[in-house]
């Protein structure tokens, strides 16, 4: 009878400390995004924010991305950041220097070969998109344009069999350097929020229930008025803001 006991008490304490029983994986993920969502991990310690920012080095845990995996127990895993910084949804100028030198700017024109074949590769459940804010700021797409770019996104996602998270961008600063018109540039992120969060309702209303895109509303993540605590330049977030988006994205509803 003790050898019986002592054996299940073995078998419980193996399971209780196994990986596999330390986390019930909901879905692997892929993001895709801007440098919102582009970290890379390779800034030194003598580097700032802009030089990093320049060469396309960026510390990953500024990136919300990094934080959904051990913030989640692991439930979701993020296997694939296809995030690039600068980027934009619609096809604009090529990149001209950093790591994607020569690349089409645009997720829409990159989004198979970048974005959906990670997905399936890693045999990914859903895909969460964070785009948008270059296009309006830098390019001067009109909303709707931009808009109409983001819907062809989940739809293509969604045509591939994949789960899609649509984000708002967290708050900036009227006073942020990131673009050259800073108060402009804020009002037009207000502006796009609000018609990705109508998009949301607009493209779930014409498909079935099963194939609805989530809104996860990363304006929700910090106060506006604490954009200067939880960013670097009162765009980009620090690793607190990164935090404090990856608890946004797991709390949507």
């Amino acid at each position: 009878m003790y050898k019986h006991r002592l054996l299940v008490l073995t078998a419980l304490m193996v399971a209780a400390f196994s990986p596999v029983a330390a986390f019930a994986l909901i879905a692997n993920v892929v993001v895709a995004g801007d440098s919102i969502t582009n970290r890379t991990g390779l800034c030194g310690a003598t580097d700032t924010h802009a030089t990093c920012n320049l060469a396309g080095k960026i510390p990953y845990e500024h990136s919300y991305a990094s934080m959904v995996s051990p913030m989640s127990n692991y439930d979701y895993l993020v296997i694939a950041n296809a995030g690039r910084g600068g980027d934009t949804c619609t096809t604009q100028t090529k990149y001209p220097n950093g790591p994607f030198a020569g690349s089409d700017r645009g997720l829409l024109t990159r989004l198979q070969s970048t974005v959906i074949v990670q997905a399936l590769e890693h045999n990914a459940k859903l895909v969460s998109v964070l785009i948008g804010i270059n296009d309006v700021n830098i390019y001067g797409v009109p909303e709707r344009d931009v808009v109409g770019c983001i819907q062809s996104v989940w739809a293509q996602l969604r045509a591939a069999g994949l789960e899609v998270w649509a984000m708002t961008y967290p708050p900036i600063s009227a006073a942020s350097t990131v673009f050259a018109n800073p108060a402009q540039a804020q009002i037009r992120a207000l502006s796009l929020n609000q018609a990705i969060r109508a998009a949301v309702i607009q493209y779930n209303a014409h498909i079935s229930s099963g194939a609805s895109v989530k809104l996860v509303d990363g304006y929700l993540a910090y106060p506006a008025d604490a954009v200067d605590i939880y960013t670097v330049d009162g765009a980009h977030p620090n690793a607190q803001g990164a935090r404090r988006i990856a608890q946004q994205w797991l709390q949507a509803p």
